[in-house]
């Protein structure tokens, strides 16, 4: 948890411009929330130096892109970004991806649980001739 001096010096961070900002990723990390939140970064302008000025939340690399391609002299706490604990699941940053930047996991595919019986389905293609149907085999 951030101390109150933490805090401060966090908000002071936080009315530097957009274009100052950057998120350290996580790439070890298998979710594809991964690829696009991670902890909030400072680029000094002047020495080029990165260091991480947050790392109890995860913010959106997505938002802070946006951001700084539309105006990157913007006041970060003016940009809207998406910001979650570090203790929010991960549905959470997935449900953000997709609605705000239309981002999907290819990779998500249906599970069943163990108690969730899957149903096969036998079909068969038929043919429709003049005088009857006739079964066809595949």
């Amino acid at each position: 948890m951030m101390s109150e001096a933490q805090k401060i010096v966090l908000k002071e961070f936080l009315n530097r411009p957009i274009s100052y900002f950057d998120v350290v990723i996580d790439d070890w990390k298998k979710s594809i929330v991964w690829q696009y939140f991670g902890e909030l970064a400072y680029k000094d302008p002047e020495t080029g130096a990165v260091s991480v000025i947050d790392n109890e939340r995860h913010y959106c690399l997505k938002c802070i892109v946006e951001s700084q391609e539309r105006n990157p002299d913007e006041c970060f706490e003016k940009c809207n970004i998406c910001y979650l604990s570090n203790g929010t699941a991960t549905g959470n940053h997935k449900n953000h991806l997709r609605l705000r930047h239309q981002v999907i996991d290819e990779q998500q595919k249906f599970v069943p649980r163990p108690h969730q019986r899957v149903k096969k389905r036998n079909s068969r293609v038929m043919t429709i001739s003049l005088d009857e149907l006739v079964p066809v085999d595949e």
